[in-house]
């Protein structure tokens, strides 16, 4: 059962697609998705972070990076390393930091993926020169290995 914040969410990020404003809707789904979690909560935050992702808007990056979890985590849709590897790989292009160490996470643990502590290290990398300062920390750690 929602609550009323939740509800209130849902009405506002209804409001903004209808009218054709997506930028917000990704900080906005965020709270949204976090207030209720039955699996309805999260298909529907999930089809508002397509949409945010496939927008020309800024907060894009953030919309795919963030499906890039659910498909991770298979909250409210199908679990698929494969499908969550592409969405971090467009917010990693998009320029938002966590995609790039999202993708770094992946191939660190062979999620979905070969096992590639090298390409681990670039994406970490990627992650550290745009400012997040965990990327910065796993690729010091990657170095030090030698990878």
């Amino acid at each position: 059962m929602k609550n009323i914040n939740s509800v209130k969410s849902y009405l506002f990020i209804s409001a903004m697609l209808i009218s054709g404003t997506v930028t917000g809707c990704a900080s906005t789904t965020q709270s949204y998705e976090f207030v209720d979690e039955d699996s309805q909560v999260f298909q529907e935050s999930s089809s508002y972070y397509e949409k945010v992702c496939n927008s020309n808007q800024a907060d894009r990056g953030m919309g795919c990076n963030n499906l890039g979890i659910y498909y991770e985590t298979g909250h409210g849709i199908k679990q698929s390393f494969e499908e969550a590897k592409n969405y971090f790989e467009k917010a990693c292009t998009l320029k938002y930091d966590q995609g790039c160490s999202n993708l770094g996470v992946l191939y660190f643990n062979g999620m979905g993926v070969d096992q590639d502590k090298t390409l681990a290290k670039e994406y970490y990398g990627r992650a550290c020169d745009l400012g997040n300062q965990e990327g910065c920390d796993k690729y010091r750690k990657l170095d030090e290995k030698g990878y």
